[in-house]
């Protein structure tokens, strides 16, 4: 959760409130490509959480 409240400037509890209501929803939509900001979060914020 520490990524995602990195990279999108957000508290680890409004990220734990989020996933809450969203997950079900997250786990159904479609696979859709990285676009290249996408690969650019991840990569700033991902990889030193050692998401790679």
């Amino acid at each position: 959760m520490s990524f995602l409240g990195a990279s999108l400037e957000m508290s680890t509890d409004v990220i734990d409130d989020f996933w809450d209501i969203l997950q079900d929803y997250v786990w159904e939509i479609p696979i859709l490509p990285l676009t290249s900001m996408d690969f650019q979060l991840f990569k700033q914020f991902g990889w030193p959480c050692g998401l790679i």
